[in-house]
């Protein structure tokens, strides 16, 4: 029997060896950075959490690794996170600010600037 070494020795004599072809492939990693849970095979209903304390965000956060940020990966995480948390937190936020630009416009447009002149207090 011939060694598989002397096998593909003997039949690559003849391949022309000038090109090169190379396989891209990505795997995503991302989710298992980060805590998440799975389920426990021995208890049905109970989950085992993973990397607790560890936040992918935190970590990105920290790095210096700026080209992190280019990846479609990382960015589809971003966009991810951004329509399930931070949009609707924001869009909250703003709301509840704009109610307040509005209840003090009204205040002063009421007690200042349409006030009967003997109700108005000078300090």
């Amino acid at each position: 029997m011939k060694e598989i070494h002397d096998l593909t020795k003997e039949e690559n004599v003849d391949e022309d060896q000038t090109r090169v072809y190379k396989i891209r492939f990505e795997i995503n990693l991302l989710a298992s950075i980060g805590e998440y849970k799975i389920e426990d095979p021995d208890n049905k209903g109970q989950f085992i959490f993973k990397n607790q304390g560890v936040s992918l965000m935190a970590l990105a956060a920290e790095t210096e690794e700026m080209s992190i940020f280019n990846t479609e990966s990382f960015g589809i995480l971003i966009q991810y996170k951004w329509e399930q948390y931070g949009q609707k937190h924001h869009i909250f936020g703003s709301v509840m600010h704009l109610f307040y630009v509005i209840c003090i416009i009204v205040y002063v447009n009421e007690i200042y600037l349409n006030a009967e002149p003997d109700l108005v207090r000078h300090f």
